[in-house]
């Protein structure tokens, strides 16, 4: 968990970082590019490293977290490490029934004349709440493998297990949010990762296991898996979509 930004507090010299502040210094939003370039070691001892495939971050809160959190991902759109394409901003919302989640874009149709500049041009994920807690409950409940579900690492603090608890679902009203003595972001963030499994980029639930030829790159075993650093080279940060091979794709029709 990221507590402190790069600013220095010259008059502390025990605790020299400033506390992080997301809403008040658009630069705090930086420390999160470390996040985006983080990879983990592989278990098999061989040096080679997981990257990170998708990140999603939450663009609402106090004032003066969007406006920043918008900022920043225009920053990472000039960037040409191409970081824009793998950190997507999220915000629970109303979506239409049926809906895992839409993309829409900042500022369309509001009166916020001193945003209206990034109207349309910066997208976020409005995430159909409800319907993402509901499968988020579902995968709690299931302990077999088979399907979707959650482990837990076993240091994990009761704090955690008290947010994940936090919510209630009334009948014709949905997921009800915590009362004022209760926290509830472990819960929110288990739902976007959900929504980030069900995004356009990942499309987890519609990954054809049984037909490896059909299983995206960045998902096949260790050894096919062309998103894995090899441990004598540096990773490439610019994603694309893939681009199927033409031929491969019409022989599906003859």
């Amino acid at each position: 968990k990221i507590r402190t930004s790069n600013r220095v507090d010259e008059n502390d010299i025990r605790k020299p970082l400033l506390p992080i502040d997301p809403a008040g210094y658009a630069e705090d939003w930086d420390m999160l590019i470390e996040v985006i370039e983080k990879s983990y070691p592989l278990s098999d001892g061989s040096g080679r490293m997981m990257p990170i495939k998708i990140t999603g971050c939450d663009s609402g809160g106090m004032d003066g977290v969007t406006p920043n959190a918008v900022r920043f991902w225009l920053k990472l759109q000039k960037d040409e490490a191409g970081h824009h394409r793998r950190f997507h901003l999220v915000k629970g919302d109303k979506v239409r029934e049926g809906m895992w989640l839409r993309q829409a874009s900042f500022y369309e149709g509001k009166g916020n004349a001193s945003m209206s500049f990034f109207a349309g041009k910066v997208p976020f994920q409005r995430l159909n709440s409800n319907a993402l807690k509901d499968r988020l409950n579902l995968v709690l409940m299931r302990d077999e493998p088979g399907g979707a579900r959650l482990r837990f690492p076993a240091f994990l603090p009761d704090w955690f297990y008290k947010q994940m608890c936090a919510e209630e679902r009334t009948a014709g009203k949905g997921w009800e949010p915590p009362k004022a003595s209760r926290r509830n972001e472990a819960w929110d963030l288990s739902y976007y990762s959900i929504a980030m499994c069900v995004h356009p980029d990942i499309n987890l639930d519609r990954i054809r296991w049984e037909e490896p030829e059909k299983v995206p790159s960045w998902a096949k075993p260790w050894d096919q898996n062309d998103f894995i650093i090899q441990p004598d080279k540096k990773q490439s940060y610019v994603t694309k979509r893939e681009v199927g091979d033409l031929q491969k794709v019409a022989a599906q029709f003859l």
